[in-house]
């Protein structure tokens, strides 16, 4: 062979070789153009009133109105969830949309975070049962962060049952909850304004320690808190049930709860279960804020061979009558029991590229947009306004906070300027400090 025609094959095999790898090339692009691509359809209510969108693992939920109900079919061990068989980890439902249906986003474990808009008033049952839940069986627990808008009113029966929700703060439009976290990773919680704690809402949610019921309380369901870390329980005046009857059986809320050593009794109590603090093996002392003889009376019919009988017969359980817990902790005359919460905040001021702004929204952490210290209890973000009443009307839109991270999310669109973003910061306080919102500024600069 040649040198000339050697050549010539030597430029054919490279030529050959180019092709191959360019249409390799093509076929990469477009399996990860399949994969990246978007899928959609309806999922409202009324069909197309509301429609759903899926691209690079986020789900965002658009239009005006209520979402359709979701179930479970057992036959082929699935959800009609149109989005059933996708996998995301943010959910984004936008403003216009007052619903989430029942079993919304149920059982997909890997979702970790939903942004929710402030039109949304209800959130189905099982919402997110299980969303963020445990990786494998019996752990270790994913994570699931949601930020519950202030004009919510309902959230549905085991609507974070399972999660991997940690920290939630309860809006105060709702009033009752029932089984709303039953066996979830929940630790901290805002009960807001909430009338009743039904039956199971945080039964074996073990990594509860501390809560601090509302005075708006009225009722705590059969198991409502069994199984939880709790160490002290402060039940508020008001208070007129804690437990159940159902028939002949009486069903207790705080059973099983091994690390709690003293519970206050409200005066307005009627009803209290017999079986009430069973399995409390280190109870130490039940203070009642009533007389001996309203107390003789509120346990006159107990089964002295119930729990509750037991607790009361045993030495060892103080029982303190008269109790002020406005004056008093732990029987100390000179410790006062709830202080002024020391939360201190400071507004800063944050710098936002409009180069970076005109591609996508910017987000700015809590960190970067607040200074808290000091803080007790959960601490909760509101928005309050942007600037003077017309910047707020022509940008309050653009300007977001998450309420439970205080995230600041800035959206695309925004002007060069400074935005004065008044916000309000609340602790919810605990058994031994008041609740407290503090109102700061942060000003962001977009240049």
């Amino acid at each position: 062979m040649t040198t000339e025609r050697i050549a010539i094959e030597s430029r054919r095999k490279i030529v050959v070789g180019l092709i191959a790898l360019l249409a390799a090339l093509a076929l990469f692009a477009a399996t990860a153009q399949e994969a990246n691509a978007t899928k959609g359809g309806t999922c409202g209510k009324y069909g197309d009133n509301l429609t759903w969108e899926l691209r690079d693992g986020v789900l965002t939920i658009s239009g005006e109105g209520e979402m359709a109900d979701y179930e479970f079919n057992s036959s082929s061990w699935s959800y009609n969830q149109p989005w059933w068989e996708e996998d995301f980890t943010k959910v984004v439902v936008n403003e216009g949309v007052t619903s989430l249906g029942n079993s919304a986003f149920q059982w997909h474990k890997q979702l970790e975070e939903a942004v929710l808009p402030e039109s949304l008033k209800s959130i189905g049952a099982s919402a997110f049962d299980a969303c963020g839940g445990y990786t494998q069986p019996n752990g270790p627990w994913g994570s699931l962060t949601v930020n519950l808008p202030s004009g919510l009113e309902h959230i549905g029966e085991s609507a974070f049952a399972y999660s991997g929700i940690k920290q939630i703060a309860i809006p105060k439009g709702v009033k009752n909850l029932e089984r709303a976290f039953d066996r979830s990773n929940i630790e901290t919680v805002d009960l807001g304004e909430v009338e009743n704690i039904g039956g199971y809402t945080f039964y074996y949610c073990d990594g509860l320690k501390q809560v601090n019921l509302p005075k708006t309380l009225k009722a705590i369901g059969s198991e409502a808190f069994a199984g939880t870390s709790l160490t002290e329980v402060i039940i508020p005046e008001g208070v007129t049930r804690i437990g159940e009857q159902y028939g002949g059986e009486s069903m207790s809320a705080f059973n099983q709860c091994s690390e709690l050593k003293k519970v206050v009794l409200p005066s307005t109590l009627t009803f209290i279960s017999d079986r009430e603090f069973g399995g409390c093996e280190n109870l130490q002392e039940i203070c009642y804020r009533g007389t001996e003889a309203q107390w003789k009376q509120l346990t006159a019919g107990i089964d002295p061979t119930s729990p509750l009988g037991e607790i009361l017969k045993d030495s060892k359980i103080k029982v303190v009558y008269d109790y002020d817990t406005n004056i008093h902790i732990n029987g100390d005359p000179d410790t006062p029991a709830i202080q002024a919460n020391p939360m201190t905040v400071t507004g800063k001021t944050v710098k936002v590229k409009r180069k970076k702004l005109k591609k996508k929204a910017q987000t700015i952490s809590a960190d970067r947009a607040f200074t808290v210290n000091n803080a007790q209890g959960m601490v909760t973000y509101q928005k309050v306004s942007v600037g003077s009443k017309k910047v707020n009307k022509k940008y309050g839109k653009k300007i977001k906070i998450n309420s439970s991270t205080g995230k600041i999310t800035v959206k695309k669109g925004l002007k060069k300027g400074t935005y004065k973003v008044k916000v309000n910061v609340s602790a919810a306080g605990n058994a031994n400090y008041y609740p407290l919102t503090r109102t700061t500024v942060v000003k962001i600069k977009i240049k």
